[in-house]
């Protein structure tokens, strides 16, 4: 189901901005926040109840960030989180996509369950892939 109120158009790349986040800040590992403009740049930080890491960023190619806001445009954005109690420390993920000319689509999902779906899954598994690139292992999503 396309992002509520968004129509993602390649041709406008520029104007979208996809984030995830996972986990909280209180929580051991804290938060996780990852920045996927459309200009080509991921950018990672990690929050703790008192304590802010580093930004750390990295460059991701035209055709893969295509392929990911593409995707992400394709979430279930009007999915309501789900029922069921976490598993034991399990994180919960929110993922918002923006558009510069049209509102932003948020949506909240336990991890093993974006890890289970067919559209998220792909998008979850590259940007963890940008995040140990960008910070050299430190942080994981």
């Amino acid at each position: 189901m396309p992002a509520q109120g968004i129509q993602f158009d390649p041709a406008r790349l520029q104007d979208f901005e996809l984030t995830v986040e996972v986990g909280d800040t209180f929580s051991e590992d804290g938060l996780t926040r990852v920045r996927l403009n459309g200009g080509g740049r991921l950018a990672v930080e990690q929050q703790r109840e008192q304590e802010r890491g580093g930004e750390f960023h990295t460059e991701v190619d035209r055709d893969s960030m295509e392929r990911l806001l593409r995707l992400a445009a394709q979430f279930d954005w009007q999915r309501r989180f789900p029922s069921r109690p976490g598993l034991p420390d399990e994180a919960v993920v929110q993922w918002s996509l923006r558009d510069r000319q049209g509102g932003t689509a948020t949506v909240k999902v336990w991890l093993r369950d974006a890890e289970k779906d067919h559209v998220m899954a792909p998008v979850l598994n590259v940007l963890r892939q940008g995040v140990d690139r960008a910070t050299g292992g430190k942080y994981y999503l």
